[in-house]
């Protein structure tokens, strides 16, 4: 499916003409839209999870699912893939590829012995979102000139990279018979880079100009996640979770039209999901509904930080400028012996509003995932668990900003494939 949000350098070069860089909701968007999944059997089932479901990716989904779980173990998992973007300018078409490693999961969970009903608690580690990215395109830009040119090739290139992660202590408890809540603290880190080069030769190939920026950022913040999991019928599950908004702390070190650090501080959108899991005889299906208003997102800068336009100014264009999304999340899994197998989607609408259009073409803006994934038991208390995620959508972005000229435009048609292989260990 499509999706056609601006992308952050849209909004940096846009504001190039600034006399500072400016905060803006691309911020907010790029630091704190997440996968729909974590942890390998989640992501095998795209995150459908609310309902409940006893595993350590319960921890993002519904913290009430981990009740389900009935043998203390540790987990484990790696995550590695690529994102491949096919860019188009002026009727060229370049190709860029970019991988990515890291730790996807790493937790232990007690299932602690009670006289009735059931009490767990975990902490552990889960990679939420990765950032690297490249982008590369050339094109011959009539429209561009130098000297009374008649135009430039331009080649650019876009490297991001970093990942961000949250760290959680989570407990579930039995407080009725086959109803079960749960709590976590959520400690979110992670880091942004981000690098760009735009270059321009005349017809002769002579190097006309050549631009070289950076910007690093450092993330922590935290959030409240809390659910709740009751069995309403034989096999038959509906979840609740409530997430708090997110507070992050962002420190930036740029050389975007002003060099230096900047300090502000996101606000992100409560989060509200419900869910469905029916369950039995080795089948299980879920569906969830996730609900946020993106356009309550807030932007504070700290004081030695204040962008060109008020703090006033900034909020009241995220509230105009974004809207409420509907995420989606379906998943199945089927056991047999000791294997067992997986399938999910995942959508995730963009959170700007639909009346807004760029350059008038109109684009369906979704973004869509689709897992699969399966495990296996070799022996008695360790299994060993394998997902795949598949991630598409379109982007776009003004190469440079230029009030004399009609602004160029590079559309990106962009993939991201995402393994992850772990282990679970039952003590």
């Amino acid at each position: 499916m499509i999706t056609r949000t601006l992308s952050f350098i849209v909004l940096l070069l846009v504001l190039a003409a600034s006399t500072a860089q400016a905060q803006t909701g691309e911020d907010i968007l790029r630091y704190s839209q997440r996968f729909p999944a974590v942890d390998t059997r989640m992501t095998g089932m795209a995150g459908a999870a609310v309902g409940g479901i006893g595993d350590w990716g319960a921890a993002y989904a519904n913290p009430a699912g981990l009740g389900l779980v009935r043998r203390s173990h540790v987990v484990g998992a790696i995550s590695a893939g690529s994102i491949q973007s096919d860019a188009r300018y002026f009727g060229e078409e370049t190709e860029a590829t970019t991988t990515q490693t890291a730790l996807g999961s790493a937790a232990y969970v007690a299932a602690l012995p009670t006289l009735r009903g059931s009490l767990v608690l975990g902490v552990g580690y889960n990679q939420t979102a990765g950032f690297d990215r490249e982008l590369s395109f050339t094109g011959f830009n009539p429209q561009a000139a130098f000297d009374e040119g008649t135009g430039l090739r331009q080649v650019g290139d876009v490297f991001e990279d970093g990942v961000s992660g949250e760290l959680s202590l989570v407990g579930a408890v039995e407080v009725a018979p086959r109803v079960l809540t749960g709590l976590s603290l959520n400690l979110i880190a992670g880091d942004y880079q981000f690098q760009q080069v735009l270059d321009e030769v005349d017809a002769s190939g002579t190097p006309i100009f050549l631009t070289e920026d950076f910007l690093e950022a450092d993330l922590r913040g935290v959030n409240l996640r809390g659910g709740v999991a009751a069995e309403v019928a034989p096999g038959v599950r509906l979840g609740l979770v409530v997430e708090t908004p997110t507070f992050y702390r962002v420190e930036e070190r740029s050389d975007l039209f002003t060099t230096g650090q900047f300090d502000y501080s996101i606000t992100t959108p409560w989060r509200v999901s419900g869910g469905l899991v029916y369950e039995l005889a080795g089948v299980l299906l879920a569906a969830d509904l996730e609900f946020l208003d993106w356009s309550q997102a807030r932007l504070r800068p700290t004081e030695d930080f204040r962008p060109p336009a008020t703090e006033t100014d900034r909020n009241l264009d995220i509230r105009r400028t974004y809207r409420e999304v509907l995420n989606t999340r379906f998943g199945a899994e089927y056991s047999i012996g000791p294997w067992a197998v997986r399938a999910g989607a995942a959508f995730q609408p963009d959170p700007l509003r639909e009346e807004l259009e760029l350059r008038g073409v109109e684009a369906d803006r979704l973004r869509s995932t689709y897992t699969v994934g399966f495990s296996l038991k070799t022996v008695d208390r360790v299994a060993f668990d394998v997902a795949y995620a598949f991630t598409e959508f379109e982007d776009a972005l003004v190469p440079y900003a230029s009030e004399e000229r009609p602004q160029p435009l590079v559309t990106e048609d962009v993939a991201r494939n995402r393994f992850l292989v772990g282990v679970r260990v039952d003590l």
